[in-house]
């Protein structure tokens, strides 16, 4: 959320967060797809979809794998990356 200088009202920010490497690319062609179609698909919305390992401060990751090549500790080490990430974005989207 961001807010106006002066107090004014908030304004909601959109974002898509993607966790898989090759996430980003297929939410750009989607939002193509819909904003072909009609649908209101802000012209920036490319500088909006970011990946969720930017959001990591304790794994210095690139991207959150898939967990279902690591077995257990695969899955593991994923909830381990999301538990990180999620907490930093929710302190950043509560500011």
């Amino acid at each position: 959320m961001r807010r106006r200088r002066g107090g004014g009202r908030a304004q909601a920010t959109l974002v898509s967060v993607a966790a898989a490497r090759d996430a980003p690319p297929a939410l750009q062609t989607a939002a193509e797809y819909w904003k072909g179609r009609g649908a209101d698909i802000p012209s920036d919305y490319e500088s909006k979809v970011v990946r969720m390992a930017r959001y990591c401060m304790q794994h210095k990751v690139d991207s959150v794998p898939d967990p279902y090549y690591g077995g257990p500790a695969g899955f593991e080490k994923v909830l381990d990356l999301l538990d990180d990430a999620c907490t930093e974005f929710l302190k950043r989207i509560a500011r």
